[in-house]
C-alpha cells in the first residue's frame, strides 16, 4: 500500500506506467514484407508473435535447431531459411516448449510463439495453418537480424 501511495503521490499515472513497460517488449522494425525468393535448397519458416498487450513486457527466445536465439518481441516476426528435414523450434522463457516439423525445400511454414501471461510467462508455441499464419504474420514488424540465423536481408530503411 505504501508503494502505491508513493507512485500515485508523485503524480504518475499507473496506466501510463503499465503501457510504457509493455511497449518496451514490442517490435518496432519495418512492416511485414513477404519473402518471395526462397533458395531452392531451403524452407522458409516465419517465426512470429502477434501484437497483444498481455505479456508484452515478457520477451521469450526462440531457437531453430542449433541456431542462435531470436528474441521474440510482441508484434514481431523473423523469417528463417532452414535446410529441409526434421526441424525443432523451441521457445524459452520461464520454461521451454518445442515443436517439430518436417520441412520441405521451397515450402513456407508459420510458427506462432508467445507467453501465457496469467501463467507467469510460460511460453507457448505452435505450427499454424498457412491461411491463419500468413494473415497473422502480415500484421507484425520485422525483428532485428540475429547473427547465425540465416534469412533474407534486413530491409533497408530510408
Amino acid at each position: 500500500m505504501i508503494i502505491v501511495k508513493k507512485v500515485f503521490g508523485k503524480g504518475i499515472n499507473l496506466g501510463l506506467l503499465v503501457a510504457a513497460l509493455a511497449m518496451a517488449g514490442c517490435a518496432s522494425g519495418p512492416a511485414f514484407k513477404k519473402v518471395d525468393d526462397i533458395p531452392a535448397d531451403k524452407a522458409l519458416i516465419y517465426i512470429y508473435r502477434p501484437s497483444v498487450m498481455h505479456g508484452a513486457a515478457l520477451v521469450p527466445y526462440v531457437v531453430v535447431n542449433d541456431m542462435n536465439a531470436i528474441p521474440l518481441k510482441t508484434g514481431g516476426y523473423y523469417p528463417v531459411f532452414a535446410a529441409p528435414g526434421e526441424i525443432t523450434v523451441s521457445i524459452i522463457h520461464t520454461s521451454k516448449r518445442s515443436i517439430n516439423l518436417s520441412a520441405k525445400a521451397g515450402e513456407t511454414y508459420y510458427v506462432k510463439g508467445g507467453t501465457v501471461f496469467m501463467a507467469l510467462g510460460v511460453p507457448s508455441i505452435e505450427l499454424m495453418k498457412a491461411d491463419v499464419g500468413s494473415a497473422e504474420v502480415s500484421e507484425c514488424k520485422r525483428l532485428p537480424e540475429v547473427a547465425g540465423v540465416p534469412g533474407p536481408s534486413y530491409p533497408a530503411t530510408a
